[in-house]
């Protein structure tokens, strides 16, 4: 996974999430904000878990607003990285390579750096984990 080949080639490792924007509506614009802090917050929280799972790595954690590919693309801009990795969602079905109009195919066609693409985990078993991490986060 990512966090060892940081290890093995003894560099740090930015994790990010990249919110999607949602549409600026004069109505719903309060509601709109509320709901994408706590997206944006809820996403920190469980980026901060996964880092502390990560040993001899420096880990720092990243959540942005924006369009997905882009962001990910700005943020390995702005961060100096010399190598992208993506983890795919898998659905139930199984299926995870990257298809044209999925983030991870997106990335690799609009950046100029190497991309790393590893095959997600099903989705229940990335439920499971979070569970599991979250426990583990309350027992300490």
């Amino acid at each position: 996974d990512a966090a060892e080949l940081a290890r093995r080639w003894g560099i740090g490792l930015v994790l990010l999430h990249v919110v999607p924007e949602l549409p600026d509506s004069l109505h719903w614009g309060d509601s709109l904000d509320r709901h994408q802090r706590h997206q944006i917050e809820r996403a920190r929280r469980e980026l901060e878990l996964v880092a502390r799972e990560v040993e001899g790595v420096p880990v720092s954690v990243l959540t942005v607003e924006g369009a997905p590919d882009e962001g990910i693309i700005r943020i390995a801009a702005e961060q100096g990285s010399s190598l992208i990795a993506l983890g795919l969602r898998r659905s139930r079905a199984g299926w995870f390579a990257p298809r044209p109009g999925s983030t991870a195919y997106r990335v690799l066609s609009l950046t100029n750096l190497p991309v790393l693409v590893l095959p997600g985990v099903p989705l229940e078993a990335l439920q499971a984990e979070k569970v599991g991490a979250v426990e583990r986060a309350m027992s300490l």
